[in-house]
Parts: C-alpha cells; structure tokens; sequence
C-alpha cells in the first residue's frame, strides 16, 4: 500500500499535508489488520465477546449475555481477562499499545 500511495504521489504529487494524512491512514490500517489478526487468533469466546462489546449498535450487556450463553456478572471479567490476551498477542507482533 505504501508503494503504491508513493508511485500515486511521483504521477500526481500531493500536497505536504495530504501526504501526512496519507501515512496516518496507513499506519491506521495496518494496526487494524493487525488487531483483526490477533482477535482470530484469539478466537471463541474471547474473540465473539469483544466484538460483541464494540458493535455500532452499543448493545445492552443483557443482551449480549444472552446471545453468548453467559451471565451478565461475568462480562465484565471476562472482558478484562481477553484484553490482556489480545493486549499479549499484539505485544508478541511487535505491536506497542
């Protein structure tokens, strides 16, 4: 992606601050591959319970224990337990919070 955004910027050279703003967003995307990785690695309940917990819908903690068979006292612990498991596997990919 870098060198196709630099072959971009040679034909059609861009202002300075678009270039920065270029690099943010790369930089914002490979974090993001980055963390979809580690989340399936993570995998199961982990993985379906942090998703669960970062929709655009903003669902209900009762609802999300209800969709994942799980009482809703145990939320959040367990969310604080696959945090540090995520947190762990992208500290093992280089990736620094």
């Amino acid at each position: 992606l870098r060198l196709a955004a630099r072959q971009r910027q040679q034909q059609h050279p861009l202002p300075q601050s678009l270039g920065a703003v270029d690099d943010a967003a790369l930089e914002r995307l490979e974090l993001t591959h980055q963390v979809h990785d580690a989340l399936e690695e993570l995998g199961g309940r982990c993985r379906d319970l942090l998703l669960a917990l970062v929709r655009a819908d903003k669902t209900p903690y009762t609802a999300i224990a209800q969709e994942l068979e799980m009482p809703v006292g145990s939320i959040g612990p367990t969310r604080a337990r696959c945090l540090a498991r995520l947190l762990g596997l992208l500290r093992s990919r280089g990736v620094q919070p």
